[in-house]
């Protein structure tokens, strides 16, 4: 009415394109929440068949079948190895870096992985949990925006303000998955052609590709499956060379 608005108008319903599938629930802007028997980006795939008797101790079903923490093993993640012997580094259920101590693992510390190094399956975790994220980080986003002309591109300030950033973006994400630790792209391996490195392809599990300087158009960021926090959709416009070194 005249003096505000409907509940609808004022907090619409989040939208996913395409739809869930599966009795998947459409929680935020194109992320489904899936039932338990149902994996996937739109909960298109079935964990019944992928993963029969389901995956156990915190293993994620895949259409290829269960991917187990570095700690258990088996087609179900049924079966926990023993912690190595005293001293010795292995990973936790979170694919952090711990140290064995009285059969405990301890002093974890989380491992960043160049992008072409990680399995698809942690690819497509910290895409899909950073995508869930958005909205929780966007505030950080915003505040790259507005100092972007004060001081935080000048040599003094560039590396530690944008490691400062990166830092506590990955540790929301932490709190969403534990596994989704923020990847690094060494540009070096691809300094001659950098543009048509991998992580650019369509692939569900990596970054999509250039916009002409227009909307991207491909991967899991392209318009209508990804909104920026300039309401609009993701641009980008890929030129000139990477540094060799």
């Amino acid at each position: 009415d005249s003096a505000g608005c409907t509940l609808c108008a004022c907090n619409p319903p989040p939208t996913c394109s395409p739809a869930c599938q599966n009795g998947g629930t459409c929680t935020a802007d194109n992320t489904c929440t899936c039932p338990p028997d149902f994996t996937g980006s739109q909960c298109q795939n079935s964990a019944s068949v992928s993963c029969p008797g389901g995956c156990q101790n915190g293993g994620t079903c895949t259409p290829t079948g269960c991917v187990c923490p570095p700690l258990f093993s088996g087609v179900n993640c049924e079966d926990r190895r023993e912690c190595p012997v005293e001293g010795a580094r292995a990973e936790n259920e979170c694919g952090h870096s711990c140290v064995c101590r009285n059969g405990r693992l301890v002093d974890c510390c989380r491992v960043r992985k160049e992008i072409h190094d990680m399995t698809q399956a942690e690819r497509q975790t910290f895409i899909d949990t950073y995508k869930a994220s958005y909205g929780d980080i966007t505030a950080l986003i915003e505040s790259h925006k507005n100092n972007f002309f004060n001081g935080i591109h000048n040599p003094g300030e560039f590396l530690p303000w944008h490691r400062w950033c990166i830092l506590a973006i990955e540790n929301i994400l932490l709190q969403r998955n534990c596994r989704a630790v923020m990847p690094y792209w060494d540009w070096t391996l691809h300094s001659s052609d950098p543009w048509n490195a991998p992580l650019w392809s369509d692939a569900s599990h990596y970054y999509g590709g250039d916009g002409g300087g227009s909307c991207v158009t491909t991967g899991p960021f392209r318009n209508g499956q990804f909104t920026p926090v300039s309401g609009t959709c993701l641009t980008r416009e890929f030129s000139g060379l990477t540094p060799t070194a």
